[in-house]
C-alpha cells in the first residue's frame, strides 16, 4: 500500500475506533501545553488529549503514536512511551487537583498504524515520587561542573 492509502486506512481505522471516539466526544482538552516545575527544573510538554472520563471518576491524558508495529504487540510499542505519559499525568495531576477538579485515573497511548488505544498507567498519586525523584536528580547533575563530569568518565 503506498504511503499516502497507507496514511488514510490508519486514519479511518483509529476514527472507526469506539475508544477513540469516546475520548474525542468527551469533555476536554486537546493540545495542552504545560510547564511544571521541581527542584529548579522545568518539565515542559503538551499533551495531545486530556479528557474527562466520568466512569472513572478522573481525567485521562492520552497521546497519538504514529509508531509502526513491525510485528510486535501493541502493549509493547505502548509500553516504550509510559514515562513520557507519567511525566504528562504527574503535570496535568498538579494543575487538575489545585483547580480542585479529580486528578488523572489513567493515561493511553492511541496507536494510530491499528487504531487500538492501549491504558499504559493508572492512577497518578498525591505526591508521586517517580518524577520529581528524576527531576531532582537532573538538578544535581546539572549543578556538577563539567570538569568533573570529565573527569568521572
Amino acid at each position: 500500500m503506498a504511503g499516502f492509502e497507507r496514511l488514510l486506512a490508519h486514519l479511518a481505522a483509529t476514527a472507526a475506533a469506539p475508544e477513540v471516539r469516546r475520548a474525542l466526544q468527551a469533555p476536554g482538552w486537546a493540545e495542552v501545553p504545560f510547564r511544571a516545575e521541581h527542584a529548579g527544573i522545568a518539565l515542559t510538554g503538551r499533551i495531545d488529549r486530556l479528557w474527562l472520563d466520568a466512569d472513572a471518576g478522573g481525567f485521562v491524558v492520552s497521546d497519538w503514536k504514529s509508531d509502526a508495529l513491525r510485528g510486535r504487540r501493541p502493549e509493547q510499542v505502548a509500553g516504550e512511551h509510559a514515562a513520557q505519559l507519567h511525566a504528562y499525568a504527574w503535570a496535568a495531576h498538579g494543575v487538575l487537583v489545585a483547580r480542585g477538579r479529580p486528578g488523572v485515573v489513567r493515561t493511553d497511548v492511541i496507536l494510530t498504524e491499528v487504531g487500538a488505544t492501549v491504558a499504559v498507567g493508572g492512577p497518578i498519586a498525591q505526591g508521586d515520587g517517580s518524577v520529581t525523584g528524576l527531576l531532582e536528580l537532573a538538578a544535581a547533575t546539572s549543578a556538577v561542573p563539567w570538569s568533573v563530569v570529565e573527569r568521572a568518565a
